[in-house]
């Protein structure tokens, strides 16, 4: 709105009244055309250099398709926005789309990103293959299908689920099969919305604190009628993500926990920490341990595996080993461990312990500089590894320093293998390993203690041997049958509790065997 006072700015103050006056019009004009002419030459310029050319990955596409695959790129600068949106109407969402009435309440599908290498995929993977007779069938979805290397690792993208007949479908049909563009929320959203409608479950279960936003959207979209988020490691403040990805996906699980049928974490450490970041009402939360398949062949194995990886990384044969299995990240603790290393250097000497690290991440630079700058002579970078038995047989105390970790299935491994376990206090082991039974630990980001309880193994053998053998024997009772059944019996506290559930279709949940040990929970 033009008014005095802002068109007085823009005429010198001699002129005459109408001579004024039409030069303000004109000069205001100029001045918010050329503002927007501006923005237009920009953005121009964006799409130009920013954004590939459409027949760079699709050149079979023209006509319209092509001139709306063009801002169709661009919107999806704008998909953390429309996230958002989306969150900020998730509970209307879920109400205006009705869930469907199950027929069965028996078909649950599990949601990851991608069968990767990851202790959460490892579980999924668990679930699907072991299967309980009479009891749910468990399926798994994910967002990257190509790159799968654990589980289904020959699944592809289907055409027909996706492509649609609309031209809008079609768009987004191209938009899914270029995985940089599908890295935006809103597209996985639409995936994953396809894929439920085309599988039509009668539960889904999101994996952690974004995969299980993005399912409650989708599943919202496609009535399904269960959905559960399934918690596996500590909230985004802990800096996993960045700070406005962590407060969209506070608020949004803010307002999705009261529409869900239930919540499932893998540690008492991680339901207390759920509860206190929404700061809210929370359902019960339904404890499910990981679970985990001793080799029996690895351990009798031990001696043979053990000094073929001694000598590829020129380790004495009577060298005691520390080995550290994770990705090089700050939160893993590596940087931790060095400091401790060089409390034991200054100790032992010559005799120091060797140091086994295992895996790659983006702080494995400067961790390999912390150890050139100290002269450390007792570490060994192992990179990426596959067989992590074997390795394990080369060492005799396992570290995990991390400042968190949900339920770390790298120590629980170690403990199958009998190794005696240090690690920090702020990691759902402790509901495994119990302190000074199973594990040693200490607070998190403390070296001294750290290194202090690694001298305490490293001159004491017999202990190392009591700790491993109750290690070893502990670790048994978490077996992949016991997690299934605790999952499945989650699952049907779950369906008996949800507001969202028919009588008619209580009836036909399954039901489990009653001598099954009762589910840990927090309330």
């Amino acid at each position: 709105m033009i008014t005095r006072a802002r068109i007085a700015r823009f005429v010198p103050q001699p002129l005459k009244r109408p001579a004024r006056l039409v030069l303000a019009v004109a000069a205001f004009a100029f001045r918010r055309g050329a503002g927007a002419l501006l923005k237009i030459w920009n953005g121009v310029g964006y799409v130009r250099n920013g954004l590939p050319s459409p027949q760079m990955y699709w050149p079979d596409i023209k006509g319209l398709e092509s001139a709306l695959l063009v801002p169709s790129l661009v919107l999806l600068q704008f998909h953390h926005q429309a996230l958002r949106a989306l969150v900020a109407q998730c509970g209307h969402l879920r109400r205006w789309r009705r869930p469907r009435a199950p027929a069965t309440c028996r078909t649950v599908l599990h949601v990851t990103c991608s069968f990767d290498l990851g202790g959460t995929q490892r579980q999924i993977m668990y679930l699907c293959e072991h299967q309980v007779a009479g009891s749910f069938q468990h399926e798994a979805i994910e967002l990257f299908p190509e790159q799968n290397y654990l589980y289904r690792q020959n699944v592809r993208l289907q055409p027909e689920r996706y492509k649609g007949r609309t031209l809008a479908s079609r768009i987004m049909w191209r938009l899914i099969q270029h995985a940089g563009t599908r890295s935006a929320q809103v597209v996985q959203v639409y995936k994953l919305a396809k894929d439920f409608r085309a599988l039509r479950p009668d539960i889904v279960v999101g994996w952690g604190h974004e995969i299980g936003t993005l399912t409650f959207l989708a599943a919202a979209i496609a009535r399904v009628p269960h959905i559960v988020f399934c918690i596996r490691t500590f909230n985004p403040a802990f800096g996993w993500t960045t700070t406005k990805m962590g407060n969209l996906l506070k608020s949004s699980h803010r307002r999705m926990v009261p529409l869900l049928s239930g919540i499932v974490t893998n540690s008492t450490v991680l339901s207390v920490d759920y509860t206190t970041w929404l700061s809210s009402q929370t359902p019960e939360i339904h404890v499910c341990p990981n679970g985990i398949s001793v080799d029996a062949a690895s351990v009798d194995a031990h001696q043979r595996r053990r000094a073929g990886v001694r000598k590829r990384f020129d380790i004495p044969a009577e060298a005691v080993v520390l080995m550290n299995v994770g990705r090089f990240s700050a939160e893993k603790g590596q940087l931790t461990l060095m400091r401790a290393n060089r409390r034991l250097v200054a100790r032992y000497g010559d005799r120091a312990p060797i140091c086994l690290l295992c895996g790659d991440g983006p702080l494995l630079p400067e961790v390999r500089q912390f150890v050139k700058e100290n002269g450390f002579g007792n570490i060994r970078f192992a990179g990426r590894i596959d067989d992590v038995d074997e390795y394990l047989c080369a060492a005799d105390i396992f570290v995990m320093p991390s400042d968190f970790e949900g339920m770390p299935n790298a120590m629980m491994e170690a403990m199958g293998h009998g190794l005696p376990c240090v690690s920090t206090d702020r990691t759902g082991a402790v509901d495994i390993a119990r302190n000074g039974i199973e594990a040693l630990y200490c607070p998190v980001g403390a070296d001294d203690t750290l290194a202090a309880h690694l001298s305490t193994l490293i001159d004491d053998p017999t202990e190392r041997a009591r700790l491993g053998a109750n290690a070893r024997e502990r670790i048994r009772e978490f077996s992949v049958e016991r997690m299934t059944n605790e999952f499945n019996s989650c699952l049907r506290s779950m369906l008996n509790q949800s507001p969202a559930v028919q009588t008619a279709a209580r009836s036909q949940v399954p039901q489990l065997d009653k001598s099954l040990a009762p589910t840990r929970r927090h309330s």
